[in-house]
C-alpha cells in the first residue's frame, strides 16, 4: 500500500485510547471516532462488496474530509427497518479487533490482543498492547530459556480470582503444556499418585 494511503487510515493512538476509555465496546463510536478510522471501515466494506459499488477507492476516500465522509455514508447506506443508519458498521467486537490486527501488520510498533471478551460479560472490553520489541524478547526467552509461571490459581464463574483446588498445580502444568504444544508434560512429585490428602502426614490417605 502506498505510504500516503496508509497514512490516511493509520490512527493507532486514537483507536487505542478509544477502546481503553469507553468501557464497553461500541463499533459505531469507535469507527466514527476519526476520519481515518471511518475511512478504514468504508474501505473494508467496499472490499467485502457490501456497498453495491457505491464506495470509491481508498485513493478517493483519502481526499475526503470528515464532513464529506459523513455525506457519503448518508448517500450510500439507507436506514434499516429500525431507522438505524449505522448498521453497516457491524456490532461484533472482532470488527474493532480487525483494525488492531491491521495496525500490528502495518508499522504501529505494537502487538494487540483481546483479553477476556465474552467470558463473563459480552460487553467487556479488554485490550493488551505490547511493543513488538518486548514481544520478541518474551518469545525468545520462552523459546530458549525456562519460563516460570504461577499455578494453582484461576478465575471462578463469577470472575473472581481463586484457587483451582486439589491438583491445581498439576492442572496448570498440563494447561501450559497444551498452550505451547509441548511434546510432553512431566510432573515431579514426592508421592506416586494423587491422594485424598498428604500421605506423608496422614498415613490413611486414600489414593485416587
Amino acid at each position: 500500500m502506498r505510504k500516503d494511503l496508509l497514512e490516511s487510515i493509520f490512527e493507532p493512538e486514537v483507536a487505542y485510547e478509544s477502546v481503553m476509555h469507553q468501557g464497553t465496546y461500541n463499533n459505531v463510536s469507535f469507527f466514527w471516532g476519526s476520519e481515518k478510522l471511518l475511512r478504514y471501515k468504508l474501505n473494508e466494506v467496499r472490499d467485502w462488496g457490501d456497498d453495491d459499488g457505491k464506495i470509491p477507492s481508498l485513493e478517493e476516500l483519502a481526499k475526503l474530509s470528515m464532513k464529506e465522509l459523513e455525506e457519503l455514508c448518508d448517500a450510500v447506506f439507507e436506514p434499516d427497518s429500525y431507522g438505524n443508519r449505522d448498521y453497516w458498521i457491524g456490532d461484533d467486537y472482532e470488527d474493532i479487533m480487525s483494525y488492531f490486527y491491521w495496525l500490528t501488520a502495518n508499522g504501529s510498533g505494537y502487538s494487540y490482543r483481546m483479553l477476556d471478551h465474552g467470558r463473563f460479560n459480552d460487553d467487556l472490553v479488554s485490550v493488551e498492547r505490547t511493543s513488538l520489541e518486548d514481544a520478541k524478547t518474551e518469545y525468545e526467552f520462552i523459546k530458549n530459556g525456562i519460563a516460570i509461571v504461577p499455578g494453582f490459581q484461576g478465575i471462578s464463574k463469577n470472575g473472581d480470582i481463586t484457587t483451582i483446588g486439589r491438583g491445581g498445580s498439576d492442572a496448570t502444568a498440563v494447561a501450559v503444556a497444551k498452550i505451547f504444544n509441548a511434546d510432553a508434560c512431566e510432573i515431579y512429585t514426592d508421592v506416586d499418585g494423587v491422594f485424598s490428602t498428604d500421605p506423608n502426614k496422614i498415613p490413611v490417605a486414600k489414593k485416587d
